[in-house]
């Protein structure tokens, strides 16, 4: 009788045993699956904030390419005229010296500053014709749009947990008017 009792408590600590080995393992398959959502919704804020961050440089900054000229591929024309250009089509090349470097490079690194492995291609901007300022302005104030698209956030933990390899964002976008310093005089 003795005997048996030992037997069916020892047969019970290996069940509880297998028990909580299966309990622990699917807690923290749950606790890094929230772990890999709460980065995903980080790194979606941050690509959100990047292209605002982008576009304020794109309209303090001079053009990334001369979007009077013929230089972006095409000429901005007002009324209704749109040029648009990825920042790997442009010059993104580092500056030497105290120069502050091309407009497309500092766009690229203030974007690597927010998503370190976005990629220039990655990063459109688009200079539109806006009716706005001063009337006596040589030339009309531009709508900027920033966009990027095509950006895969890696997953850190998913690919563990067999998610894939990563989660592609949606295009991000944001417009902003040009700023108007024109003065008479």
């Amino acid at each position: 009788m003795v005997s048996n009792r030992k037997a069916v408590q020892s047969s019970q600590r290996g069940a509880v045993l297998v028990e909580f080995a299966i309990t622990v393992s699917l807690f923290l398959l749950l606790v890094l699956g929230i772990m890999e959502f709460v980065i995903l919704l980080f790194d979606m804020a941050r690509a959100n904030e990047m292209t605002r961050q982008i576009s304020r440089l794109a309209i303090t900054a001079d053009p990334v390419c001369n979007i009077w000229g013929t230089e972006c591929g095409s000429t901005l024309v007002c009324p209704g005229g749109v040029v648009t250009v990825a920042l790997s089509d442009v010059n993104t090349t580092a500056p030497s010296g105290s120069d502050p470097g091309p407009t497309g490079y500092r766009m690229l690194q203030r974007a690597q500053m927010f998503l370190p492995d976005v990629e220039a291609s990655q990063i459109g901007v688009s200079y539109s014709c806006s009716d706005t300022g001063n009337p006596l302005r040589p030339r009309p104030i531009p709508l900027v749009t920033v966009r990027l698209q095509n950006y895969t956030h890696p997953f850190v933990i998913g690919s563990f947990l067999g998610l894939g390899t990563g989660f592609n964002f949606p295009a991000f976008e944001v417009t902003r008017l040009g700023e108007d310093l024109y003065t008479e005089g």
